[in-house]
């Protein structure tokens, strides 16, 4: 009942996206999702801050601003808006990290490897809890 009002209870993406064919979870969370989220909240994000004197000089502000973004575009619930900043977190870092070494294709790989494992362990840990 409460899942209709309180973004603390909304559908997660896997909620939603588990009831589609393996198919489509693969394309959208393992191939096409982080192409394009790590184009534009890690890839264009970097870029376009460090532009800027400030945050060119201040990389942990354009790491903490790239995760908050990247978590505020997942607004499934709370809960999941935090999950996904620290993930942000992550992927900010190992960006800025690899400046000189293909930045866009390493953080692409590693979210492409966290959302397929999430896609692999969700019968695992449906079976294991006893979740339908």
């Amino acid at each position: 009942y409460l899942s209709k009002y309180d973004i603390l209870f909304m559908p997660t993406p896997n909620e939603t996206l588990m009831i589609l064919p393996i198919y489509r979870q693969i394309l959208e969370a393992v191939v096409l999702g982080p192409l394009l989220e790590t184009l534009f909240c890690q890839h264009w994000m970097y870029l376009l801050l460090s532009l800027n004197g400030w945050f060119n000089r201040h990389k942990v502000a354009i790491i903490l601003l790239g995760a908050l973004i990247f978590g505020i575009l997942h607004f499934f619930s709370i809960s999941y808006i935090i999950y996904t900043f620290f993930m942000g977190l992550l992927f900010m870092s190992a960006y800025i990290l690899r400046l000189n070494k293909n930045p866009y294709w390493t953080v692409a790989v590693i979210h492409a490897l966290t959302n397929l494992f999430a896609i692999l362990i969700d019968p695992v840990e449906k079976s294991v809890f006893g979740i339908t």
